[in-house]
């Protein structure tokens, strides 16, 4: 409000305006904001009370569900959660997206119906068959749900799905590595998250890449803390790191990405000079610790020069 009434106030000085339209405009001014200050704080508290009204929704559904289930049989259960999965996301579908604050709360109710969703295998089918369906039914959902309402909380719940569908998916199998197959397809899934965050198929791409990043860092150390540490699994870890790194220099510019690289060369490093010292690993800290320094020296030169060089 401020900055627009000296800019008026220069107009003025500048004769660019009389000072009958300066008054208008302040008169103006003076009429409109409040009303939008006001306008915006009503939104904001609609908002929250639209969220917690549709938490208190949600947790008294689960209060009666579970006051009553052991009470109902195998049909009984499952017509409820069906019931209750549709009814959520036909009350997403029923506010819309029309403003960001309906939107995000679509966004909450649709993620909120995958639980419901994804409890009816574990109820209608036998096992193991449950254990194989309940989890695509999550990730089907979560990616309806997500296409009706894009929010961020629905991209996270499309990330926890993946992931739980990834790791369901193996556990049905009987491996000898089992923790080493993990690892990988921990790779394979946060490549893929970081393909959708590079093509920007989903609207928040950020939280995408953190995804991606992190799951294909933990991916290249699971197999390290299944078979120990070796060489040949300290290169295939410092490859993949140095993948990352290399993805966002030329490909993707998302800093978690940057971030997960490096700490993997970090982390890689470490194990390195545990192994080769023993354990004894004083004196290779000491260097660890010289030469990370010179680098940060090193890497401030070259950003300050930089500057410079721009400026110039």
């Amino acid at each position: 409000m401020k900055h627009t009434e000296a800019a008026v106030a220069k107009l003025v000085a500048e004769h660019r305006i009389s000072e009958d339209v300066a008054a208008e405009l302040h008169a103006a001014l003076a009429s409109d904001a409040p009303h939008s200050v006001d306008e915006g704080r009503h939104k904001l508290v609609a908002e929250i009370i639209g969220y917690l009204g549709a938490a208190l929704v949600v947790v008294a559904v689960g209060l009666v569900i579970g006051s009553r289930w052991a009470a109902w049989n195998s049909v009984t259960r499952q017509a409820v959660l069906v019931v209750v999965a549709v009814g959520l996301l036909a009350a997403q579908h029923a506010i819309g997206t029309a403003t960001d604050t309906k939107r995000r709360l679509a966004g909450v109710l649709g993620t909120a119906a995958i639980v419901p969703a994804a409890a009816w295998p574990g109820v209608g089918l036998l096992p193991p068959i449950n254990e194989r369906v309940w989890p695509w039914v999550a990730f089907a959902v979560a990616v309806w749900s997500y296409s009706r309402a894009r929010t961020l909380l629905g991209n996270a719940g499309m990330v926890v799905t993946s992931v739980i569908v990834v790791t369901m998916m193996i556990s049905q199998v009987r491996w000898n590595n089992e923790t080493g197959i993990m690892g990988a397809a921990f790779v394979a899934l946060g490549s893929a998250w970081l393909v959708v965050a590079a093509r920007e198929f989903v609207d928040e791409p950020e939280m995408s890449a953190f995804a991606g990043a992190a799951l294909v860092l933990l991916g290249s150390q699971m197999p390290i803390m299944e078979w120990g540490g070796s060489y040949p699994l300290f290169a295939i870890a410092a490859v993949i790191a140095g993948a990352l790194i290399y993805s966002y220099l030329n490909w993707l510019r998302k800093f978690p990405v940057l971030a997960a690289g490096v700490i993997g060369l970090g982390i890689v490093c470490g194990e390195t000079v545990y192994k080769l010292t023993g354990g004894n690993v004083f004196g290779a800290a000491l260097g660890m610790l010289v030469a990370g320094v010179v680098m940060l020296v090193v890497s401030l030169r070259i950003i300050r020069q930089t500057k410079q060089e721009g400026a110039a």
